[in-house]
């Protein structure tokens, strides 16, 4: 055989032997060029364009990556992104973020905390009704009212009020099913979509009760689309956990430290009163802070 054609045959042989013996992992970690965020519908709103650029470029130089979006259309879209890996990084909210834990395997890692205090990282959901409507002062007045929910998968506009109403009225066997059935507890129950729209429906006088976040009732109150003269709070809910950043557990160790490393020390005042509506820091939350989402989701709706 030719000396030539002798070596390029030992060359394609060690060539090929190499290839069988690398890292499959490693070798997906160095090819992954784009880093992809995905946002929840409320967050992917117009609005907040500018800021989710700032973060993206900000985030973008510091893993050496570029960073994309991808903007969910519903609740269920963003775990889906997520668990066909679409999606590197979502904003769930916390009954979200229960949701996608059994479908993919996923690590909470950062928390807006206003003042960059972490007592400042829960929420709670307010029921909110018209303010000219004197039939509803307490949540003990709103037994055949008409009710809008925001989205089934919403933690603040379904989850939560839900849990809430069930204790309120313990002798009326309330469940999941019978919560949001026209005419079983409520004379007509509806879902808005969104807690923005439910608030203009509940001031418009088109429906009598809404949940809302109260990030997201605060929000329309300073934007001027609502106001004590159109709606008023009824009920508050017990402290929610916020919302978490999360991350997808199968990348590579090193990129989510880098991750979120930058999270944790990302400090930009014009991005969190945008996004966040005033001035904050993310900081570290764990998993366990979700437990009693997790348990209560679990428990209502199995």
């Amino acid at each position: 055989m030719p000396a030539i054609l002798l070596a390029l045959l030992t060359m394609l042989t060690l060539t090929l032997l190499g290839g069988c013996g690398a890292d499959p992992a490693a070798g997906a970690a160095a090819e992954k060029k784009e880093f992809v965020l995905c946002y929840l519908p409320s967050e992917a709103a117009d609005q907040y364009k500018e800021a989710r650029s700032q973060l993206a470029d900000a985030l973008g130089a510091a893993i050496g990556m570029t960073v994309v979006e991808v903007n969910a259309t519903d609740f269920n879209g963003t775990v889906e992104a997520m668990r066909s890996s679409k999606a590197d990084m979502a904003l769930f909210g916390p009954l979200t973020y229960a949701q996608a834990l059994e479908r993919v395997a996923v690590e909470p890692i950062a928390v807006y905390a206003k003042d960059g205090d972490k007592a400042n990282s829960t929420y709670v959901s307010y029921l909110v009704a018209n303010a000219k409507d004197d039939s509803i002062q307490t949540i003990q007045d709103i037994k055949g009212k008409v009710m809008a929910f925001a989205d089934p998968n919403s933690t603040s506009g379904n989850l939560v009020p839900s849990y809430e109403i069930m204790k309120a009225f313990p002798n009326d066997s309330l469940t999941m099913d019978n919560l949001h059935i026209n005419g079983a507890f409520f004379s007509s129950v509806s879902f808005s979509g969104a807690q923005k729209a439910g608030l203009q429906a509940v001031a418009n006088g088109d429906v009598d009760l809404v949940p809302a976040a109260s990030m997201t009732f605060d929000g329309e109150v300073k934007e001027g689309n609502i106001s004590v003269d159109t709606v008023k709070i009824i009920h508050t809910s017990d402290p929610i956990p916020g919302s978490p950043w999360t991350i997808r557990s199968e990348l590579d160790d090193e990129l989510k430290r880098k991750v979120k490393e930058f999270m944790l020390a990302y400090e930009n005042d014009e991005y969190f009163e945008e996004f966040h509506g005033d001035p904050g820091r993310y900081l570290v939350c764990t998993p366990e802070e979700y437990q009693g989402i997790i348990d209560l989701n679990k428990a209502l709706q199995p």
